[in-house]
């Protein structure tokens, strides 16, 4: 058992430093994936461990999850807007962080008959006079 939580604390300290440091030096941005191959373990293995809802999981992984994840956001964030990535790699993963791509659609017909009333007419009785005319 001292090995497995020997083994367990090398494996925290290696998360926190790829959290804080090692992801700035060797890649774009950070990912679960890459602190994983990092640390060593497989990747399954890491996200249960940062999973909050599985007993298993320990306690500094899912606060350096959501360290790790805040940290990828503005990262996309800041170099898509910089330009410094593509805007179809940053869209693709801010999808993950609950972005979308909304578009509106303003449908028109060639031919104009889809276009938009000049007046809009509302019948029906008004409530203030009770015989509708006003």
């Amino acid at each position: 058992m001292a090995r497995n939580l020997k083994q367990m604390k090398k494996h925290i300290a290696d998360a926190e430093a790829y959290v804080d440091v090692v992801w700035k030096e060797e890649e774009a941005i950070p990912s679960i994936a890459g602190c994983a191959l990092y640390m060593g373990v497989p990747q399954r293995t890491l996200r249960k461990w940062m999973d909050r809802s599985d007993a298993n999981s320990w306690e500094p992984f899912p606060k350096l999850r959501d360290q790790l994840l805040a940290a990828q956001e503005v990262t996309l964030l800041t170099n898509g807007l910089r330009g410094t990535y593509t805007p179809t790699i940053t869209k693709l993963v801010l999808h993950q962080h609950g972005y979308s791509d909304k578009m509106e659609n303003d449908l028109t017909s060639s031919d104009g008959s889809m276009s938009k009333p000049d007046k809009i007419l509302v019948v029906g009785k008004s409530c203030s006079d009770g015989n509708g005319d006003n």
